[in-house]
């Protein structure tokens, strides 16, 4: 009995694998999730399997998959070097930092860290692009305010307003 479960095992986490670097090679994203929907449809249907367990078969084929992945993306020429230096000391550093949290801190206190981050991050950003976002609102707004804008005659007769666009394009470029 034994070996037929531990049969049963390696076929279905080999096929959950497969599906989820099948997904993650079609979207390029979604591994554990396509991975973790397929392992939760056969423990629906009856399959006895430890999730802790499953999350570290999962996390085995993520790594197996990235040198494909790495090769696939071509991250030489489309990846960021400016984004890399942060990401990767940031994933190295936070991986033992969440394994961590999730033993000794409350998920309350951890989604309101998250949130804060996530906001602060978000501030950062539109403070970074205002040019450009400013850019957009006064072209929104110009196209709110003036009436002319939205006359029948002036988009049938091909005499639309463009300044407006064409200052939210020159300054998004410049950003």
């Amino acid at each position: 009995d034994t070996m037929a479960s531990n049969a049963l095992d390696i076929v279905l986490f080999s096929l959950f694998s497969f599906l989820g670097t099948s997904g993650v090679a079609i979207t390029g994203f979604g591994m554990a999730i396509i991975y973790l929907f397929f392992w939760q449809i056969a423990v629906l249907a009856g399959y006895s399997s430890d999730f802790k367990y499953a999350i570290f078969i999962q996390a085995l084929s993520l790594l197996c998959a990235q040198p494909l992945l790495i090769y696939k993306a071509q991250i030489w020429k489309h990846a960021s070097r400016k984004m890399l230096l942060y990401i990767i000391p940031i994933t190295i550093i936070s991986t033992p930092l969440g394994n961590y949290t999730a033993e000794h801190i409350t998920t309350y206190v951890v989604e309101l860290v998250g949130g804060f981050l996530v906001i602060f991050v978000a501030v950062l950003e539109v403070f970074q692009r205002r040019q450009m976002f400013l850019g957009w609102a006064r072209h929104l707004i110009r196209k709110i305010t003036c009436g002319r804008c939205f006359a029948k005659n002036d988009y049938t007769e091909g005499k639309r307003d463009n300044a407006g666009e064409q200052e939210a394009q020159d300054i998004g470029k410049k950003a």
